[in-house]
């Protein structure tokens, strides 16, 4: 479902993540863990294609999304939400989930992603 090959990531010349490769299939969970600046963050921003990987390869069901802009991996189903921003703090964790779905163009099309 999600493969990343040799993917680095830098920031203003600096490496953030280095050579980092793993395949998620349908139905695994992958945990990233590590202390701070370690590049979790850097990593699935790379991944929603908020950062560009300098090299390796991101692929989503078999394609290549790493050049794709954060748009379209978002249509794909994949995105980043940071942690601790509030970001609409009156409305439940389902609601925030759903507003990202005005990508679906139906209503059956948007609830089908959260089930």
């Amino acid at each position: 479902m999600l493969e990343l090959s040799n993917v680095t990531t830098t920031y203003r010349g600096m490496v953030a993540i280095s050579d980092i490769s793993f395949t998620v299939r349908a139905g695994e969970i992958l945990t990233i863990a590590g202390a701070n600046g370690a590049g979790k963050s850097t990593l699935l921003k790379t991944i929603a294609g908020m950062e560009r990987a300098q090299s390796g390869a991101i692929l989503f069901e078999e394609e290549p999304i790493n050049q794709d802009p954060p748009h379209r991996i978002t249509q794909r189903g994949i995105a980043f939400v940071p942690e601790a921003r509030r970001l609409f703090s009156r409305l439940s964790v389902r609601d925030n989930l759903r507003l990202g779905s005005y990508l679906y163009r139906k209503k059956v099309d948007r609830d089908q992603p959260l089930e």
